[in-house]
């Protein structure tokens, strides 16, 4: 029975790629014909001839889609699809068998033969079991459905290997053998392994702002390059690719996504590490000289100026100085109440979501209007003394200053009234200052200043991100995400990260409490835990729960999917040459195996470009945050640069006692380094194991 069956799959595999070649046959036919009048009507534009601008838009469009067929075409061809559902409509009746692939795959102009796994039936091989079930349309409305069989299909250019239901065979087990295989094959299959919890975070409403937080290997990043998919397929009419931003701690973690989107249909998306978006904001509407400006690290006031309290302190100096500039009082003139107390309080609390300097340019506009008004029976010269006399009344307090100056009155400001407050240290706040006045700012000063320009500078929001997706979040304090929901009111945020990952101890969020007080308190928004891990065998996520099991700060639980592997090695190396014979033997034996992509995890940056000049390592990453760039081969890397990534095999540099200490901090640090490993996990020890990672 099971040959009869896979003789049936198989014959309909091939009757895909026939389909498939034929559409190849007949899209390459159509692109010389499509390419050459694009060619004949642009020519023509760029001489002059502006009457056929409108055939070469519609041809050009044509173009692309032509395109894009092509290559989903052919990228469909050596594996059509992963699955099948069989299920009857229960609002119809109607009996349905749907194909599902990575790309949709269409027999002449409307017949589908392949569905896409983004389109709305495609929910029912994620979500459902066989029996009664729902599945949402973008709508919001849920379709009653009996689904009769899921399948799972293994394909391996273009052959049948085997396929699996869904009543025969866990989803576990499936997923599992997507994992045992390296990390290439694993991104190559993640769409047919979506677990149930995941999709319905990628299947989220498209206006709601969701938390997710995932402890290490529980596809955060996964969900969130395929949930940009899925909203560009499903609300193309609501989104352009270049309205979506994706922001990011480091370079590598951003060129790590970025990589997977096309594959996904998506190009022309916005990537940003958070200091390079808060500083594009600042330059863009020239508050600050970009050629100026000085990436600087500093650990003065960090905790404070990274948290929500900076942010309630800059509302509150911006209320005071507002309180100063904009005292509330009768305007009169010739016995006549120009402006009333009254008319001002009630102007300014309507329009209190307005800056500063915006206030006060529109209570000068309506000044002259009223004086107008008033004294429209005066004769011209005395009515033009009048309001030359009130022309900036509302602005007399106030000498402009440039953002620079605005922040150093700030902190000036701090270091007068909130010392004792907030302990913060008179030397630090010095020390703040001084950086500052030279234009060394970190992430938090840009925000800060972000957040000052609102309050006092701009003229209107941006408008051009609407959609932001926020990875490794817990590497941030909460001030930036305030900064960014102040600057993009219209955007809808995705926020993923694990706080147990937190390698910035005293500034990124080591819970999600103020943030979802603070910044996402809607009732609307949305938190989701991700527990399960589906990234390193049992014996990796074990070593790592030791690690949390020694710190005290709250952890989320971890499921590990079951899939053994090989037992966590410690290597005692008695010396540097012994550390590095011992780690160019383990990485020649671990790409033996098949493995491609090996990481060397130092403790920071200037161990990293040591031990990759001791290795003689070639076809590593880039040991420099600016340079970074996720790639197969040998990477050595400080543990900062790993976050969010996912490696073969890992060898960690040197964990030995003295050089992690046993708190909070270290222990983060090594629960990340530990994680990055899909199937092995060495230790290369000089001496006695740190504490926090011995027996």
């Amino acid at each position: 029975m099971e040959q009869d069956q896979m003789l049936l799959e198989q014959n309909k595999l091939d009757e895909f790629i026939r389909i498939i070649r034929e559409n190849l046959k007949q899209l390459q036919e159509q692109k010389v014909s499509v390419d050459a009048e694009v060619k004949f009507l642009y020519d023509a534009w760029s001489k002059g001839d502006d009457s056929l601008y409108s055939d070469l838009v519609v041809a050009a469009g044509l173009q692309e889609r032509i395109n894009n067929s092509l290559r989903d075409n052919e990228l469909a061809k050596p594996k059509p699809h992963f699955g099948r559902i069989d299920y009857t409509d229960r609002t119809t009746g109607k009996d349905y068998r749907l194909y599902i692939g990575k790309h949709g795959i269409n027999r002449g102009p409307t017949e589908i033969i392949i569905m896409d796994w983004r389109a709305s039936a495609s929910s029912i091989y994620y979500e459902c079991q066989v029996g009664e079930g729902e599945y949402p349309v973008p709508s919001g409305e849920m379709i009653p459905i009996c689904l009769n069989q899921k399948r799972t299909y293994d394909i391996e250019d273009g052959k049948l290997i085997g396929f699996y239901d869904s009543d025969t065979v866990a989803n576990d087990e499936l997923l599992v053998k997507y994992l045992a295989r390296n990390k290439d094959v694993v991104l190559g299959e993640i769409i047919a392994t979506i677990q149930q919890e995941q999709n319905r975070i990628i299947r989220e409403r498209h206006n709601r702002n969701l938390i997710v937080q995932g402890v290490a290997g529980s596809g955060k990043t996964t969900v969130a390059v395929h949930r940009i998919s899925y909203l560009l397929y499903n609300f193309s009419d609501k989104y352009a690719p270049d309205e979506f931003c994706i922001i990011g701690s480091n370079d590598m973690l951003l060129n790590y996504i970025a990589s997977a989107l096309p594959n996904l249909d998506v190009t022309n998306t916005r990537q940003y590490r958070m200091d390079q978006l808060l500083l594009h904001f600042l330059t863009e509407w020239e508050w600050l000289p970009e050629n100026k400006y000085q990436p600087w690290s500093c650990s003065a006031c960090i905790s404070f100026k990274s948290s929500w309290q900076m942010a309630r302190m800059i509302e509150q100096w911006t209320k005071e100085r507002e309180q100063e500039l904009l005292p509330i009082e009768d305007v009169t003139e010739r016995g006549e109440i120009v402006f009333s107390a009254e008319s001002m309080a009630e102007y300014l609390k309507l329009f209190s979501d307005q800056s500063l300097t915006v206030k006060m340019d529109s209570l000068n506009t309506r000044m002259a209007a009223k004086i107008k008004l008033i004294f429209d029976a005066e004769e011209p010269p005395v009515r033009k003394e009048i309001l030359k006399k009130y022309r900036k009344h509302f602005s007399r307090n106030y000498k402009k200053k440039s953002l620079l100056q605005l922040y150093c009155e700030l902190i000036q400001w701090l270091s007068d009234t909130c010392t004792s407050l907030y302990g913060l240290n008179p030397q630090e706040l010095a020390l703040w200052q001084a950086n500052v006045k030279k234009y060394r700012f970190d992430v938090y000063d840009l925000a800060a200043m972000n957040l000052i320009a609102y309050y006092w500078l701009r003229t209107e929001d941006e408008k051009k991100i609407r959609q932001v997706f926020i990875d490794e979040a817990q590497d941030f304090g909460v001030l930036p995400y305030y900064v960014l929901k102040k600057k993009l009111p219209d955007a809808i945020f995705m926020i993923m990260g694990d706080v147990s990952q937190n390698i910035h101890f005293d500034s990124g969020m080591n819970d999600w409490k103020d943030l979802r007080e603070h910044v996402f308190s809607d009732t609307q928004d949305r938190f989701y835990t991700l527990c399960k891990s589906y990234r390193n065998t049992m014996e990796i996520s074990a070593y790592a729960s030791r690690i949390l099991d020694r710190s005290s700060f709250e952890t989320y639980p971890i499921e590990p999917i079951v899939r053994h592997g090989e037992p966590v090695r410690l290597w005692n190396c008695q010396s540097e040459p012994d550390m590095q014979k011992t780690a160019s033997d383990l990485i020649r034996q671990i790409r033996e195996k098949g493995y491609d992509t090996i990481a060397v995890i130092c403790q920071n940056e200037e161990e990293a470009g040591q031990v990759k000049e001791l290795l003689g390592v070639n076809d590593t990453c880039a040991d420099s945050a600016a340079e970074a760039s996720f790639q197969k081969g040998v990477s050595v890397l400080p543990i900062a640069l790993t976050k969010g990534l996912e490696f073969d095999a890992v060898l960690l540099w040197d964990p030995s006692a003295g050089r992690y200490q046993t708190n909070d901090a270290d222990a983060k640090l090594l629960y990340v380094a530990v994680t990055r490993a899909l199937h092995e996990l060495h230790l290369l020890c000089r001496g006695e194991l740190c504490e926090l990672l011995a027996e």
